[in-house]
């Protein structure tokens, strides 16, 4: 607000203005803006622009080698007192527009439209800006060597290998925040070949956007007859679909992997063509009722501290084949009734140390045939009552 490009009659007029106009307006910027300099100069250049014309001079001459852009003195005659004419220099001044006239027995004259020759910025041309609508086009390239999500698209009114810059596309949701730098919300950027509609801020031709992808006839098959499926699938074939109808959620891969959710019969399936790995700190798995684990093959488990097995009801555990306990240190076996052990083989107890066998009650060892009790040492058998050895 500070004009240095004005006559005094042009700042008297711009200082005029200041006053009737108090509240400041705002407009988007025609050209790109990046740095506070470029706006700071913008503004400037669009206001000389704006108050070029605060002060300027219509005229009329004879003189024939005026143009557009000739700098004229203006001088103004007045009547001093009767009788004598005082002649006065207005300044020089810039003509901005002429109108040549030419007539019969070689006339001619002109007239024309001057402003103050100090002014640094001509008065803007009133030329209408074009409007551009929204039309379609076709992706050509997606692959940003910037990483900024853009593409260019050829319109359908350009030919051969003409296409436009890079453009932005719009996304339901897109920016960043304080723990993602980029792409936190939802990114899709159309493939090549894709059928685009293209959007312009302002209606300015000069800034395109791409509004969204389009489907035709060719590539849209829709949500079949009553709508009732909707879908997300990438290039690949990677898919999630929701079913309203089956009331269902199926992601799945080219490759046999899928999670299928199923609301009504209330069931999750998960199935892999290979692995299923879950890795997390601590896991917790709650049934309410039954749990079945079926291995086709090997099952390993790997626990590095302890580990307890809690069971409220019966307990069985069937092996087709050898079993191997092997304990490092020592084991408890804690039963509230009886204990049996059952063997269609030999049954053998070897310790390194000691055995012990210690009941409250009787203890009978029998057996349908032979029985043998030898040791290395002595011997000793001994009891609190007599010692009967007889034969059957």
């Amino acid at each position: 607000n500070k004009p240095t490009d004005k006559d005094q009659l042009g700042h008297e007029a711009f200082q005029a203005s200041l006053g009737m106009y108090r509240n400041p307006a705002r407009q988007y910027a025609l050209p790109r803006i990046q740095y506070t300099s470029e706006m700071t100069r913008y503004v400037r250049k669009k206001q000389e622009a704006a108050t070029a014309e605060s002060h300027y001079v219509l005229g009329q001459s004879e003189t024939a080698t005026l143009v557009t852009g000739s700098v004229v003195d203006l001088k103004s005659s007045f009547l001093e007192r009767a009788g004598s004419l005082t002649s006065e220099s207005l300044g020089e001044f810039f003509i901005t527009e002429i109108t040549h006239t030419v007539g019969e027995d070689c006339y001619y004259s002109n007239t024309f439209k001057a402003i103050p020759a100090v002014v640094d910025t001509l008065p803007e041309p009133e030329v209408e800006m074009p409007v551009a609508e929204p039309q379609m086009a076709r992706v050509t390239r997606n692959d940003d060597k910037f990483g900024h999500g853009r593409v260019q698209v050829q319109m359908n009114w350009q030919t051969e290998k003409m296409s436009t810059d890079w453009l932005r596309v719009m996304a339901p949701d897109g920016g960043s925040s304080d723990q993602v730098k980029s792409n936190r919300g939802f990114v899709f950027i159309p493939e090549v070949g894709d059928q685009v509609l293209v959007g312009f801020r302002h209606g300015d031709p000069n800034r395109p956007y791409v509004m969204g992808s389009l489907f035709n006839g060719t590539t849209g098959a829709g949500g079949f007859a009553e709508n009732h499926k909707k879908s997300l699938t990438t290039r690949s074939g990677s898919t999630i679909t929701f079913d309203d109808s089956a009331h269902t959620i199926l992601l799945q891969t080219t490759h046999a992997n899928k999670i299928f959710v199923d609301e009504k019969n209330g069931t999750i399936a998960i199935s892999s063509a290979e692995e299923v790995n879950v890795n997390t700190k601590n896991v917790n798995i709650n049934a309410s009722e039954n749990m079945n684990v079926n291995v086709g093959k090997n099952f390993n488990m790997q626990i590095g501290e302890e580990a307890s097995v809690n069971v409220k009801g019966n307990s069985s555990l069937m092996v087709n084949q050898n079993s191997t306990v092997s304990i490092s240190k020592n084991s408890i076996v804690d039963i509230g009734g009886d204990e049996r052990y059952e063997t269609k083989g030999s049954l053998q107890v070897t310790s390194e140390k000691n055995v012990d066998i210690h009941s409250l009650g009787e203890t009978n060892i029998e057996s349908d045939k032979r029985m043998i009790i030898a040791a290395q040492d002595k011997m000793y058998i001994k009891s609190s009552d007599k010692v009967d050895i007889a034969k059957g």
